[in-house]
């Protein structure tokens, strides 16, 4: 069983076509047709499905006013219609519509919130108040209810844009690519993005992709020539703006400035004041203001002074109009207004005096030939007196403007500088003369065609076929005519003599040719095994690139938040270490003497000034020997008034310390060197000196320079010393409670000496 062939006209065959034409954003004046023939009374005249369709049509068309119509039409009709209300919204977005905008968002927000058209169409209403974070989280919030829904990831790409977060854009982009790479928006949005990223050559390859698929979209053209002005070619962008030329109307200003301004730039002048014309004759013709176009007017005046035989009239109204205006170029208009009077006085004055004095030296002369010849050789007829006028007889004829008239040498006696020589005469048949008189009418005619084709090309209509190519480039063979033949039909030379070519010149320049040649292939070579390799990786290189870079980015991350963690641990550890040592440390101290008390013989002045220090590190630790060694300064403070002096850090501190102490200092980096070890004067001191021992070796003598020792080091050197202090306090208070319970008990039998011999011990 085979199935029937549809027709073209069928309804279904025209509504697949609509459809897909639409979501290929090509939809045009035919498309908006098809709607209307099937939204006739003839087939589905209440389709609301269609009468979307047809709104679509119309936003691609770019008629905003007539879509929002139609989608009115629709909510109308059904109030709660969500399918294609994120189209409406955009629609109204590009109208600048604010109020209409922000409360269709609101109606459906509170009517259905998880349907992602709400979701794009609240962040359109959000993106219109300038709102791009907000924006950016319902356009995120739609891609999370339908990570296929192409229009949520385009618009959330232009947002990035606006916030100048190109990364981010450049990858809602992709995702928009991944879903449909027939969507010219998410090229045209890639571009964007590596344009404001300064990477032109990338945005140049996005933009190529756009424009493949919306040939006729002046925004991508625009966007392909200002690329390559950044890229510094001016030829590429000159081509670009002349085919954005081609379909635009609005833009037409703009494009044409551009163009001028490049052809300024490679000093082509007179392409940049015919771009300038164009610009004036539009602006004039939309009755727009001499302020917008002054500028132009200016540029096409000064070409046309520059030239020696150029239109002074025409640059002499323009001047005019702009010296007149209330631009900023009025007053160099009106300078050069002046410069252009005086050259059209100057030309009419030189034409008028060169006219007169040939026309009385040689009138008769020229009067006579040309009323035996009746055309001159420029195929212009003169228009002369009647023949019987001889010396008093004038002729209005003037040379043509291409004739180099001070080049051309007087060679016919009687004749103007500016006629050339006259053809010798020959025998021919009154039919030659016909024939040679038709052909030359013909070839005249078709030649003239052949320039008004040119100098006003149909460049809005579209070539048909080979044959409409072919009669609409023919006529530009006049410009292909070589500078010899000019040179022969101006100056009247006969057949132009063979110019003799120097050889080793000749033979340079193909040299350089073919080294030329082969370079450009070496380059083209390359290029095509560049293509071929990208081609074979599993992604683009661009997006290679940027992945390339978002990973290291993130490994940056990861590592600063690293470093940050392992100095916080390593300051952790360290704390804990030390209260580790310090606890072990407290818990080997020995036990040691009491602090000695103030001499009471202080005077009170020094009292009155000066407070008792106990020096408790000059004193030795633990009970007290016999064998101990001589002290530095008596353990106990004698009578005498003592003298104070100012505090050195710089200098050694003796110390005396159990021997048990040493794993202590040891685990605080103090390591004692004894004193026949010191290294010689002028090289680095030990922090810590060992001078001495105790008899059973239980105390150490250590002198301690607080000067070399680090922050970390003293303060664990303190913390030993308070520990062992503060044991010995406690040890001195459990002698004391001891002594006085023994005296309570035995009192008579407590003697003398043994009552100083506690104070002794206690010391």
């Amino acid at each position: 069983m085979s199935l029937m062939p549809l027709s073209p006209t069928h309804p279904l065959i025209q509504i697949f076509l609509t459809k897909t034409l639409n979501e290929l954003q090509s939809a045009a004046e035919n498309e908006l047709a098809i709607c209307d023939r099937l939204l006739s009374e003839e087939y589905f005249p209440h389709s609301m499905w269609l009468m979307s369709l047809r709104a679509s049509v119309l936003y691609h068309l770019h008629e905003y006013e007539q879509a929002e119509h139609q989608f009115d039409t629709i909510l109308r009709i059904d109030p709660y219609r969500i399918d294609d209300i994120d189209i409406f919204s955009n629609i109204l977005y590009v109208q600048d519509n604010k109020l209409k905008l922000s409360r269709l968002a609101h109606d459906y927000l509170t009517l259905d919130k998880d349907r992602p058209e709400v979701c794009c169409l609240v962040g359109n209403h959000y993106s219109l108040r300038q709102e791009h974070e907000k924006a950016v989280k319902y356009f995120r919030r739609a891609t999370e209810l339908d990570r296929t829904y192409l229009t949520a990831w385009t618009l959330m790409g232009h947002e990035y844009v606006e916030m100048k977060n190109s990364h981010a854009a450049i990858e809602a982009y992709r995702r928009a690519v991944d879903i449909n790479r027939k969507d010219y928006r998410a090229w045209y949005g890639l571009g964007q993005a590596y344009e404001l990223l300064s990477m032109h050559n990338y945005a140049l390859y996005y933009y190529q992709h756009a424009t493949a698929l919306r040939s006729y979209d002046v925004r991508l053209w625009q966007a392909q020539g200002s690329c390559y002005e950044e890229l510094g070619r001016p030829r590429e962008a000159i081509e670009c703006y002349k085919r954005a030329l081609i379909s635009s109307e609005l833009h037409e200003t703009g494009i044409c400035m551009k163009l001028a301004r490049l052809h300024s730039l490679l000093d082509e002048r007179a392409e940049a004041a015919g771009y300038h014309r164009r610009i004036v004759e539009y602006c004039q013709e939309k009755n727009r203001p001499v302020s917008e176009y002054a500028k132009s007017c200016l540029e096409v005046a000064d070409y046309y002074i520059s030239l020696p035989d150029g239109d002074f009239l025409f640059a002499k109204e323009l001047l005019e109009q702009v010296a007149a205006s209330n631009s900023e170029e009025a007053p160099r208009a009106g300078d050069m207004f002046k410069l252009a009077k005086t050259r059209l006085q100057e030309r009419r004055r030189s034409i008028a005096s060169s006219w007169n004095a040939e026309s009385n030296q040689n009138g008769s002369n020229w009067t006579g030939y040309a009323l035996a010849n009746g055309t001159s050789y420029s195929g212009q007829v003169l228009a002369t007196t009647p023949a019987a006028s001889t010396s008093t007889s004038t002729s209005t004829w003037q040379p043509p403007a291409h004739w180099k008239v001070d080049r051309i040498q007087q060679s016919t006696p009687g004749l103007p500088q500016y006629v050339k020589r006259p053809p010798k005469a020959k025998n021919r048949t009154p039919e030659e003369l016909e024939i040679i008189s038709e052909t030359a009418a013909r070839f005249a005619s078709r030649l003239a065609q052949d320039q008004a084709a040119i100098l006003s090309p149909d460049v809005d209509t579209p070539f048909q076929d080979q044959l409409d190519v072919v009669k609409r480039l023919l006529p530009y063979h006049i410009f292909q005519q070589p500078k010899e033949d000019l040179d022969t039909v101006i100056y009247g030379k006969g057949k132009g003599k063979a110019v003799d070519y120097d050889l080793r010149t000749e033979i340079s320049d193909t040299k350089f040719a073919l080294e030329c040649h082969r370079r450009l292939e070496k380059i083209r070579g390359r290029w095509r095994n560049v293509k071929i390799r990208e081609g074979q990786r599993t992604s683009p290189d661009t997006q290679a690139y940027v992945l390339a870079q978002a990973v290291l980015e993130a490994d940056r991350g990861e590592t600063a938040l690293l470093s940050t963690e392992l100095r916080t641990a390593r300051a952790e550890l360290e704390r804990i270490q030390k209260e580790q040592r310090a606890s072990a440390s407290a818990a080997r101290v020995s036990q040691f003497s009491s602090t000695p008390t103030t001499p009471a013989t202080t005077t009170p002045t020094q009292t009155q000034y000066y407070r008792a220090y106990p020096y408790t590190y000059a004193q030795p630790y633990g009970n007290p020997s016999a064998n101990a060694t001589t002290l530095t300064f008596p353990a106990t403070p004698v009578a005498t008034t003592p003298t104070y002096s100012a505090y050195q850090p710089s200098g050694a501190i003796p110390v005396q310390l159990p021997v048990a102490s040493l794993p202590a200092l040891h685990a605080l980096g103090i390591v004692p060197v004894p004193a026949t070890s010191l290294p010689p004067e002028g090289q680095p001191q030990p922090p810590a000196i060992l001078r001495g021992s105790s008899a059973n070796g239980t105390m150490l003598t250590l002198e301690i320079n607080v000067s070399l020792l680090q922050s970390a080091q003293m303060h664990g050197l303190a913390v030993i010393l308070n520990s062992l202090v503060a044991r010995n306090a406690a040890l001195a208070n459990a002698n004391s409670s001891a002594a006085a319970v023994s005296a309570s008990t035995t009192p008579t039998t407590t003697s003398m000496p043994e009552a100083e011999k506690k104070p002794t011990e206690a010391s």
